[in-house]
């Protein structure tokens, strides 16, 4: 069990709350998905291999468009990483909002505070809103993208092996290269989703690193022998002196008491009788 205290100390509840249920969902998502990203660029690349010998030379045309789509998406998948982690800060906020209006709802209703705090909220939710629909537009994008990337590479294959190199196309050759096309077609439009997918992933895993990455809180103070504190506490350091069996008050209430000062080794510094 990781002791964060510190690392909590600097995030809000909201914050903390999106870590555990909205980023560590995501990533779970994403290990379903791992294995398909992986397999529809295998598909996409025997698909291509398929249709050049089918086709011969008039494939590379498709093979061209796609290596020229790749950096198009990659741009695209940048935006939409940039849009993804702006668009998590902006649900932080909302969510550190809210658990301050239901923290404290009785005083917010004491003193009337509810469309001062109305207003907060649609505020951050307005925000919210305004980056979730970027991230939403450039996740259009990149669907339309790959969606009509296998019906243009279809195209222009066939105009290339008709028109420009003069071959004859074949009933065979078509319903082949129309065969493999619509191979391809799966992989083409589920790629953005596993590709949202991962980009979701990556800015989840990041912050979720940002948290576990904080200093985590030492161990409270105690005897090695005696196996007090908080912990398996190791033995203290040079020129340190522990408590044993001490009694702490505040005020005059109290005077005395049969603590026992101990040094590194165990061996005692010092005793205190109780008083009298």
């Amino acid at each position: 069990m990781s002791r964060l205290d510190m690392a909590s100390s600097s995030y809000s509840i909201g914050e903390l709350t999106n870590l555990v249920a909205v980023d560590a969902q995501i990533i779970k998502d994403f290990i379903s998905y791992f294995h398909l990203t992986w397999a529809t660029i295998l598909q996409v690349i025997v698909s291509v291999m398929l249709l050049f010998w089918v086709l011969g030379y008039s494939a590379f045309f498709g093979m061209g468009f796609l290596l020229i789509s790749v950096p198009l998406s990659k741009l695209t998948g940048k935006k939409l990483k940039e849009y993804q982690e702006n668009l998590m800060k902006r649900k932080d906020e909302r969510m550190s909002v809210m658990n301050e209006v239901l923290t404290g709802i009785r005083i917010i209703k004491m003193f009337a505070w509810e469309q001062d705090f109305s207003e907060k909220i649609h505020s951050c939710r307005k925000a919210e809103i305004g980056q979730l629909k970027w991230y939403l537009y450039t996740n259009a994008v990149i669907i339309v993208q790959w969606t009509s990337t296998s019906a243009i590479v279809g195209l222009g294959t066939f105009l290339v092996h008709t028109f420009l190199l003069g071959k004859k196309l074949s009933a065979g050759q078509a319903f082949a290269a129309l065969t493999l096309f619509s191979q391809m077609r799966w992989p083409l439009v589920a790629f953005p989703d596993f590709l949202n997918q991962a980009i979701r992933a990556n800015v989840s895993v990041k912050r979720l690193e940002e948290f576990f990455m904080k200093d985590e809180i030492g161990f409270m103070p105690g005897s090695a022998a005696d196996g007090s504190g908080a912990g398996a506490a190791p033995p203290l350091p040079t020129g340190a002196i522990s408590i044993v069996g001490g009694t702490f008050h505040w005020g005059q209430q109290h005077r005395g008491g049969g603590g026992a000062l101990r040094g590194p080794g165990g061996e005692a510094a010092a005793e205190g009788a109780p008083e009298k």
